[in-house]
């Protein structure tokens, strides 16, 4: 993966162009001074996971004050950093128009103080570029910690002095009030170059905390979107195939049934050239021995039509048995009222026979059975 920053200048109100420069892989490929620092390194849109774009912004040293803070004796690292940020603030002509970053390094914290106004107005004019920077330090901490020397360097848009516990701006009055003008060493180009290449988003306080935060983009990385088109395919041929599966599953139990059953029309009926022909000659067979669908429902139909013809008779019992005849039991308040209904089914062709009798109650009474002709 490709370590790729962009560093910019922080924007100052008398500034339109702005000092930027380029780092891949810890070497300086491209720097300018431009109205537009993105468009003028080439870079567009950048939105790429796997090679994310890290955006830097500088704050010279005339906007930014640091201060260095040894560690309060027996607090947490938490307390510490709530306990510095205070103190950087009581130090302050101005607390209440100020914003305040703190960073550990081993046992000494540092801060970085910068006017509320300039933060939001800096934030502003970049984002208005298309810039919207991950961190904003002090341009001083790109020149690392130094232990026993103080150095000079020149950024363009920053003269800053760099040494042991100090980062301010490079001016006549600065030196002669903190350090002597002869210990002070001039940084040359190629240095310069050199601490720009190693620069780390971890190298000072971040002033991109509490309201100023960065909001955080999800971007998906090529494997994760590999990932996602995988499983969308495994999900798509899942919900594909379970019906599929199904349908032959109901197809090869519909095949089978098809099967039995022309095995057991064969038996019956001899050879067929298919089901439909093996049904319809099976459904002549009965028709023929009068074993058919019709069996029941043509005399119980021609029974229901004779009552309806005699008024005061009534069926109270009705069945069917494997004898193919059909057995009724008949009320009526006489034996005489009965006789007219077993007339008309005569008349219709059906065998009937009838044996009456009187119930408990007194109401007469017909065991009846009727055949099909």
């Amino acid at each position: 993966m490709t370590r790729s920053i962009f560093l910019v200048s922080f924007p100052q109100e008398e500034e339109h162009a702005l000092h930027w420069w380029h780092v891949e892989d810890r070497a300086l490929i491209a720097y300018g001074c431009d109205q537009d620092p993105l468009a003028a390194a080439g870079i567009f849109a950048h939105e790429d996971a796997d090679n994310p774009l890290q955006i830097i912004a500088l704050i010279s040293s005339k906007e930014s004050v640091v201060r260095w803070h040894d560690t309060p004796e027996g607090a947490t690292e938490k307390q510490a950093l709530s306990a510095v940020i205070l103190e950087a603030k009581t130090q302050s002509l101005n607390p209440d128009d100020l914003h305040v970053a703190a960073a550990q390094d081993g046992e000494i914290f540092t801060t970085a103080t910068l006017a509320t106004g300039t933060l939001v107005s800096g934030l502003t004019h970049l984002q208005s570029l298309g810039i919207d920077p991950d961190c904003i330090v002090p341009a001083g901490f790109l020149l690392g910690g130094l232990e026993d020397r103080t150095v000079a360097a020149d950024f363009g848009f920053d003269q800053v002095l760099r040494g042991p516990r100090l980062i301010a701006v490079d001016e006549p009055l600065v030196r002669n009030h903190l350090v002597s003008s002869a210990s002070v060493e001039n940084l040359s180009q190629v240095e310069m170059e050199s601490a720009i290449a190693s620069v780390s988003a971890s190298m000072g306080p971040n002033l991109r905390t509490g309201s100023f935060v960065k909001k955080t983009k999800r971007q998906l990385s090529t494997e994760q979107k590999k990932m996602l088109i995988w499983l969308f395919a495994v999900l798509l041929l899942t919900s594909i195939t379970i019906p599929l599966v199904q349908l032959y599953k109901y197809y090869s139990a519909a095949d089978t049934a098809d099967e039995a059953a022309m095995a057991a029309a064969t038996k019956v009926i001899g050879p067929a050239e298919d089901l439909a022909v093996a049904e319809q000659q099976l459904d002549e067979k009965l028709l023929a021995e009068n074993l058919g669908n019709n069996r029941f429902t043509v005399p119980a139909s021609s029974l229901f039509s004779a009552l309806q013809q005699v008024p005061g008779v009534s069926i109270s019992r009705i069945s069917y048995g494997g004898n193919g005849l059909l057995s009724v039991e008949l009320t009526a308040v006489r034996n005489e009222d009965i006789n007219p209904a077993l007339i008309v089914i005569q008349d219709q062709g059906y065998a009937v026979t009838a044996t009456p009798r009187r119930d408990a109650s007194g109401l007469a009474k017909a065991d009846v059975t009727v055949r099909l002709p």
